[in-house]
């Protein structure tokens, strides 16, 4: 009995010990999907601080911007990422079990000490089906846009049917400014994250990302960003705009050999924030050529 309570004791002992300091590995379930990190927790018998690494997002080094330790438990913060981690270690120092919160949304996180075997993906270039799939909609999508500014006056090119309507004006100067974001984030920052292993996406979810964005019974408010300014006085100017864009888009298609499929964010991958840039020029192309039905538009 007085052996068993020793051993138990040396346990204990050893767990506090240890602490709730070193490396620590976990797996973020988000709404996105899956997202390994790594936190790295220093500082023991003096001020703590705490580093956090997202590994599939390629981000290391996160400095948090403050962390206490109390007994086996820790709070961590990371202001600039609105995240906060509180946590209490096991008896056996094993584990960092608690809650992930960033934003509103809260996620129950169990770290271990078993350091992640991070694979090495050999990168999957476009198919030539792929790239001729994506073109083909990118050049559908701007010849439809296109034809229907054209020939649009200034009367009609400035004309609301609702003072919370958008003008045709203000659909065409969103689907540059959208071009631009939706571009920097396919073929720049998503490039930034380590291709993945996992299922990868084909055209027939490639279809249903299309029609998602084409339906127009699904509402949705433009971020601050991209709601229009009146930066373009017509159509000419737009149309010399978007074909700047448009243009860097498909010769982005054409030449990449980044693996796009390989790299995911929100359930889309980078191929597929693309074609979402397609899909919606057909979204907004039908709302302008909406503000032409109404009764009141100029003549």
């Amino acid at each position: 009995m007085l052996r068993s309570l020793l051993a138990a004791l040396a346990t204990t002992v050893s767990a506090f010990a240890a602490g709730p300091y070193g490396d620590w590995y976990a797996t973020l379930a988000t709404p996105g999907g899956n997202l390994r990190i790594a936190l790295h927790l220093t500082g023991e018998g003096s001020e703590p601080k705490a580093t956090l690494d997202s590994i599939d997002q390629g981000a290391s080094g996160l400095v948090a911007s403050g962390a206490e330790v109390t007994g086996g438990k820790v709070a961590i913060d990371w202001s600039n990422l609105r995240a906060r981690l509180e946590a209490a270690v096991n008896e056996a120092g094993s584990e960092l079990a608690g809650t992930w919160s960033q934003g509103p949304g809260k996620i129950p996180v169990k770290f271990t000490r078993e350091k992640f075997v991070i694979e090495r993906i050999t990168p999957v270039p476009l198919t030539a089906g792929e790239r001729d799939f994506l073109i083909s909609h990118l050049e559908k999508s701007r010849k439809l846009f296109l034809d229907s500014i054209r020939g649009v006056s200034k009367e009609q090119w400035t004309f609301k049917a609702a003072p919370d309507r958008w003008s045709i004006g203000e659909c065409a100067e969103h689907l540059v400014t959208t071009e631009d974001a939706l571009f920097n984030l396919a073929a720049k920052q998503m490039l930034k994250a380590p291709v993945r292993a996992g299922a990868r996406k084909g055209q027939a979810d490639d279809e249903r990302v299309i029609a998602r964005i084409v339906d127009r019974s699904n509402k949705a408010k433009a971020p601050e960003m991209l709601v229009p300014s009146g930066k373009y006085d017509g159509p000419e100017a737009i149309e010399k705009a978007f074909n700047e864009r448009r243009d860097r888009s498909v010769e982005f298609v054409k030449t990449t050999a980044e693996d796009l499929r390989g790299r995911a964010m929100n359930g889309m991958d980078g191929y597929q924030y693309l074609v979402m840039m397609s899909g919606h020029t057909l979204r907004h192309t039908a709302q302008l050529n909406e503000v032409k039905t109404a009764a009141q538009y100029p003549k």
